[in-house]
């Protein structure tokens, strides 16, 4: 059972649908598929809003870099991940790349980045949930 906050931003994206995943870095404890993921907002504050709870369908490694972004096995289970993403990862092209980022909540690609930039190369995890089988 994973908590995960979410900035104000997402809250709309979230509830509608249109975010159906998250990208986090390395977490001492990371759920499966099958998992159910508690989505929050204000996340440990007095104005915490619980969005909805869905179960954890897919999980992924991911890699951002200032050039691309790979993904593919849990690469936190992976210390050399950042080094040689190709050994356990796919380069994913810019459709697919603008497909995460639009996944994710943010207009484009380049949002994401943007988004992203301070924290480069970026290795975490991608939680995908299922948005259908949501409970409040």
């Amino acid at each position: 059972m994973g908590l995960y906050g979410f900035k104000k931003q997402f809250e709309d994206a979230i509830l509608s649908g249109e975010k159906r995943q998250t990208i986090r870095g390395p977490r001492k404890n990371f759920d499966n598929p099958g998992d159910i993921m508690h989505l929050y907002t204000g996340l440990r504050q007095k104005c915490t809003k619980l969005l909805m709870r869905v179960p954890c369908v897919k999980v992924e490694g991911i890699i951002i870099n200032s050039r691309s972004i790979y993904v593919g096995k849990m690469a936190h289970c992976l210390p050399w991940a950042a080094q040689k993403p190709r050994l356990w990862a796919s380069l994913l092209d810019e459709s697919a790349c603008d497909l995460l980022a639009k996944n994710d909540g943010f207009e484009s690609y380049g949002h994401l980045m943007t988004y992203f930039a301070e924290s480069l190369p970026f290795v975490g995890t991608i939680y995908h949930w299922d948005f259908e089988r949501r409970t409040a």
